[in-house]
């Protein structure tokens, strides 16, 4: 981390993006140093209607959802998503989403809709069972919501 601290002083384009890309994975565990090196603040936020498309989704299909934030400050926001996969065992394993980045201004709302799809990968089988999702905004995890896999 220090390196990096480092080498983000005199920074042009091409460094800021070797430092992000390195930093990735713990921006995804949510690491603090990380988040607070690329400006990341714990975020002043108010999240609400959240919704999902269909409380069971058959392995195969989408699931479709969407939410609102209110930023109850200027910031900078890397908003994922995360989903704890149920595991072939019935244990979970949480994988994270990249889905936007970038600056809010005080009392901007926005809305946000994504597709996440359930289609068996060669990367990722799906198994039925209860699935929890997340929004995950700087690192910092917002409520879980349970959707049902169907096979």
């Amino acid at each position: 981390m220090t390196l990096l601290s480092k080498w983000k002083k005199p920074s042009d384009k091409n460094r800021m993006w070797l430092i992000r890309h390195a930093l990735r994975t713990l921006f995804k565990q949510g690491h603090k140093g990380a988040l607070e090196l690329m400006g990341y603040a714990p975020p002043k936020v108010k999240i609400s209607d959240i919704k999902f498309s269909k409380k069971r989704v058959p392995i195969g299909s989408t699931l479709n959802f969407e939410f609102e934030i209110e930023s109850q400050a200027d910031q900078k926001l890397m908003i994922d998503y995360g989903i704890h996969f149920v595991k072939a065992n019935g244990s979970t394993s949480r994988k994270v989403f990249k889905y936007i980045d970038r600056g809010f201004k005080k009392n901007e709302q926005s809305s946000f809709c994504k597709k996440h799809s359930f289609k068996q990968l060669s990367t990722r089988k799906h198994y039925p069972g209860i699935h929890t999702f997340e929004i995950i905004i700087n690192g910092q995890v917002y409520r879980g919501y349970s959707i049902k896999v169907t096979p």
